[in-house]
């Protein structure tokens, strides 16, 4: 049971990371219907899950001078040249190019007790089938999604890859997303690197890097 609350619950994560990598409004439209169909148990279930929870902890990083900084899970991120970090309504932060075509973005979620980093293997299994029907629903074609091990800040996390093709007034445009997963005693971080056009998603996990 709490592999499937986990699972439901890093689902809604990825979908709502989406959101905030700056895809045109029709398709944020139809993410944002499709964390409400994917999460109509999660709010019950995260609440269920973070019930024990009685110790207050801020997992949630800050914006400073132009850097996000994450003391909890112990990394940052620095807007690489021809890029800017900027606030966003639905992540921590998001770090773009001119085109909106490269984008960054972390989010936070309460997890409570349900899950923990040896877990998202099976997580990830498990929600892999549904999650590719909910792309495409959204309107990405040739949909694929492939569980891969992600360097980041010197250190080796399980993520997920994402591929696709949506259109773009007449026009279609290749995605590739990669997402990284990090748990710590309650919380979890999902890293979200998408670009359009060509992969650019090591560039732009490059700027993130592990507090010293």
């Amino acid at each position: 049971m709490k592999k499937r609350i986990f699972a439901a619950i890093l689902a809604a994560a990825m979908m709502m990371s989406l959101v905030a990598c700056g895809t045109e409004t029709s398709v944020t439209e139809s993410v944002e219907t499709a964390i409400e169909a994917t999460s109509a148990s999660v709010e019950e279930a995260t609440e269920e899950a973070v019930e024990e929870a009685t110790e207050e902890v801020s997992a949630t990083g800050v914006v400073e001078d132009g850097v996000y900084t994450n003391e909890f899970f112990g990394f940052k991120f620095e807007a690489a040249e021809g890029y800017t970090l900027a606030a966003d309504e639905t992540a921590e932060f998001s770090i773009s190019d001119e085109t909106q075509l490269k984008t960054v973005n972390v989010t936070v979620t309460n997890v409570g007790e349900v899950g923990s980093q040896e877990e998202i293997d099976a997580a990830i299994d498990l929600m892999l089938p549904e999650l590719q029907s909910t792309y495409e629903g959204i309107g990405l074609t040739d949909v694929t999604i492939e569980k891969e091990t992600i360097t980041f800040a010197g250190a080796e996390y399980t993520g997920a890859v994402i591929k696709g093709s949506m259109d773009a007034n007449g026009t279609t445009v290749d995605m590739v997303a990669r997402q990284i997963y990090m748990v710590k005693d309650g919380y979890m971080a999902c890293i979200t690197a998408t670009s359009f056009a060509e992969d650019a998603t090591a560039e732009l996990l490059a700027m993130g890097s592990a507090l010293n």
